[in-house]
């Protein structure tokens, strides 16, 4: 029973050590990484962007659908179908400065009183959205392209 106890008593004291060298380890490679940064160094993250899309119609006649493209964070043109008469917003990002952004709004039936307006926004590091493109028109239109990028 002795013995057992001791054995006990070492293996614990073993996995112990190991355990605080471990820890001693851990604390020293953090010490070094943190003393290696100069208190006047900041780090300089880049620009995030978020671009916002705005679709907006109107018509005198029973809404239908409206083909709605436009430009994914993965420069990918993406279609999504949309009511008439409604307002839709899409937002995509984070994208990066010099991204080029693209709504293009076609109606696919024969409305001669549908009127379209559009408009994309941009927004810098979380910071509010501000309009940098927009086309609006009173004139029944089947379609918009609008283009915008970033530049700021």
């Amino acid at each position: 029973m002795k013995s057992r106890f001791l054995i006990l008593i070492a293996t614990s004291f073993k996995s112990y050590n190991r355990m605080f060298r471990l820890f001693m380890l851990i604390v020293f490679t953090n010490g070094i990484m943190i003393s290696g940064c100069k208190k006047d160094e900041t780090i300089q993250l880049a620009d995030e962007y978020y671009i916002k899309y705005i679709v907006n119609s109107t018509t005198s006649h029973t809404p239908q659908k409206l083909n709605v493209n436009f430009s994914t964070e993965k420069n990918i043109l993406w279609t999504v179908e949309v009511n008439q008469d409604s307002y839709y917003e899409f937002v995509i990002g984070p994208v990066i400065k010099g991204f080029n952004s693209k709504l293009i709004i076609a109606n696919p039936g024969q409305d001669n009183t549908l009127k379209l307006y559009s408009e994309i926004h941009a927004s810098k590091n979380s910071g509010p959205f501000a309009i940098k493109a927009i086309n609006g028109s009173d004139t029944p239109r089947d379609s918009i392209e609008l283009f915008y990028t970033i530049d700021f």
